[in-house]
């Protein structure tokens, strides 16, 4: 029980142990431990003494049952008494061993203050290294890659996180202030919106990927328009947090420039689009692009930035659209 713990725990002098610090350390744990407790007993024994008198005013007169009230009372004034002197003699060695518990507070500060510089640092290299940053011109291998940069600062967090912890307990050992080590909680709420971020990004980008690999006459633009609308829908919905990175608008404009690659995909499926019309709008946009060949599919259009001509494909497509109107003759002629 705490009363035995107590006196056990203050048999040994760490003044006979002069450098055994192992010895100190127990003998403060005791002293933090006495320290939460003995507040906590006043209240008890206080409680206690209310109730018991409580219950003597509300048992009768009957002389046995008030005989056994004051017993209780009774014992309950010796067991505080005893505690009471347990706990003076806790408070001699707290006196004793004050030079030594002075001399390793300094110790502890300085290896605090050297934590919390480390502290810093790894803030420092968690903004320069974690993965921030996203381009346009990014592929599911650099999705993968930010996951392994997340889960090794994930790691490396989690290591500095139980060293914190460890220096509280011995800060609360010591009656030290706390050190709150802000540092290493932005990196846990940074490391929490950088994992939504690329999981929006992988979402996004292992989506396109097997969109790119879908031969034209497959593509079902009726189906990948709406998807497509669902990662707009997804980004509004990502925390503030997430939305204030340097990032995000460039995710962003990576889902608006796919919409636009998609309407440039619709207008080109017409079935007026003639070999002539490919022709005229590859001239236009200084690329080939093999329209008839078998293997044609998403990518070769992606891969020529289509979205950028926009305009051209929309112009192509119109007049194209337009020309069935006319005189197939002319077509011959011209």
């Amino acid at each position: 029980d705490f009363e035995k713990y107590l006196v056990e725990g203050i048999k040994e002098d760490p003044r006979n142990y002069p450098g055994d610090q192992k010895v100190l350390m127990r003998v403060m744990e005791v002293l933090s431990k006495h320290r939460l407790v003995s507040s906590q007993l006043d209240r008890f024994f206080s409680n206690l003494k209310e109730m018991i008198l409580l219950l003597k005013k509300h048992i009768g007169e009957e002389k046995d049952n008030k005989d056994k009230m004051d017993e209780y009372l009774s014992q309950v004034d010796e067991r505080q008494s005893m505690f009471g002197q347990i706990f003076q003699q806790v408070i001699t060695v707290k006196t004793n061993i004050l030079t030594l518990q002075q001399k390793e507070t300094d110790a502890l500060k300085k290896r605090i203050e050297t934590f919390s510089l480390s502290v810093k640092d790894f803030r420092k290299q968690f903004l320069d290294n974690a993965p921030f940053t996203f381009e346009t011109s990014m592929t599911t291998s650099h999705v993968d890659q930010a996951y392994v940069s997340l889960d090794q600062f994930n790691l490396l967090l989690d290591k500095k996180k139980e060293e914190a912890l460890k220096f509280n307990g011995l800060e609360n050992l010591f009656e030290l202030e706390k050190t709150k080590y802000k540092s290493l909680q932005e990196c846990v709420t940074d490391l929490c919106k950088l994992k939504q971020f690329w999981d929006a990004v992988g979402r996004i980008l292992y989506t396109y990927e097997s969109w790119r690999k879908t031969l034209w006459k497959n593509i079902r633009i009726d189906k990948l328009l709406p998807e497509n609308e669902q990662f707009v829908a997804l980004l509004k919905q990502l925390p503030r947090e997430v939305k204030n990175f340097k990032a995000f608008p460039v995710l962003q404009e990576t889902v608006s420039n796919m919409k636009r690659v998609l309407n440039c995909i619709e207008m080109l499926s017409s079935e007026a689009m003639q070999d002539r019309h490919w022709g005229m709008m590859s001239n236009e946009i200084h690329a080939e692009i093999d329209h008839k060949s078998a293997s044609f599919s998403f990518e070769d259009i992606v891969r020529v930035n289509i979205y950028v001509h926009e305009a051209i494909v929309q112009e192509t497509t119109e007049n194209a659209n337009k020309e069935p109107k006319t005189d197939p003759q002319t077509h011959k002629n011209n």
